[in-house]
């Protein structure tokens, strides 16, 4: 009989592709000049409180990315702005057979992602294996509305998710994610799209959970830490991921902007 510990494993390996897809979290070559720590001018783009320097909050706004995944193979999706309300917007992402939407709110603190990016209710399934995840509850920031070199932030969710692993039967998991970011300074990334001027971000997460299978309680953990980058006027250009997965291992996935469009 398979073990459901590697059945449950397989489902949030999955689950880390998705997350690695969304602004805050991977190929080209790595930034060309070490970081400044001079704070950048860039004007905010969009309305009110949707206003951002390095994330333009703009109906039709288009971003194309394309990456490897944990075990080296390639993907790609679209992420586009559909709706934009006063005090938030809609971010639909393309994958090949998945369409993915995710909620954000816009307040004076700054942009608020309220789903975490593998949740949203997004289904994933490979091999047999299926999960639902929906995110319960968001606090925090996402990207802040001025961020300059030296800021810290961070960012909680707290996650509930179905898991069907075939003829091996259902689980249910419950956890919670945290994220701490650090913007570390300005500097030239280059990306399939254009060089362009960045803020690099980076970031730590952890993820706790844990599955209840027939009874048993499993525990699943990794972390992991991103360096990201923000295009003034922009908005996220690139990714880079390490992450380790308790029992099972460290991976590494990157992501870079193939196009965009800015209305």
């Amino acid at each position: 009989m398979t073990n459901p510990r590697v059945l449950i494993y397989g489902i949030f390996v999955i689950a880390l592709l998705l997350a690695a897809c969304g602004p805050g979290t991977p190929a080209s070559p790595t930034a060309t000049t070490e970081p400044t720590s001079e704070p950048t001018s860039a004007p905010a783009i969009g309305a009110g409180l949707c206003a951002n320097a390095y994330y333009p909050v703009l109906v039709g706004a288009t971003h194309t990315y394309a990456g490897t995944s944990f075990d080296g193979s390639a993907y790609s999706f679209t992420d586009t702005i559909t709706d934009v309300r006063a005090d938030g917007f809609t971010l639909t992402s393309e994958f090949e057979g998945l369409t993915r939407t995710q909620e954000w709110e816009c307040a004076s603190e700054g942009l608020i992602a309220l789903q975490y990016e593998s949740g949203a209710s997004a289904g994933i399934s490979a091999n047999g294996l299926s999960g639902e995840f929906q995110t319960t509850g968001a606090s925090g920031v996402t990207l802040p509305a001025n961020v300059a070199p030296g800021d810290t932030w961070s960012q909680a969710f707290t996650i509930t998710g179905n898991l069907d692993m075939g003829e091996a039967g259902e689980a249910t998991a419950a956890g919670d994610v945290a994220i701490s970011y650090t913007a570390i300074g300005v500097e030239e990334v280059s990306t399939a799209a254009g060089t362009f001027t960045a803020l690099r971000v980076e970031s730590h997460l952890t993820f706790n959970l844990t599955a209840t299978f027939q009874g048993l309680e499993i525990p699943i953990a990794f972390e992991a830490d991103t360096v990201s980058w923000y295009g003034q006027g922009i908005g996220w250009v690139k990714s880079e991921d390490s992450s380790t997965i308790e029992g099972t291992g460290s991976f590494s996935t990157t992501l870079d902007l193939q196009s965009f469009s800015i209305p």
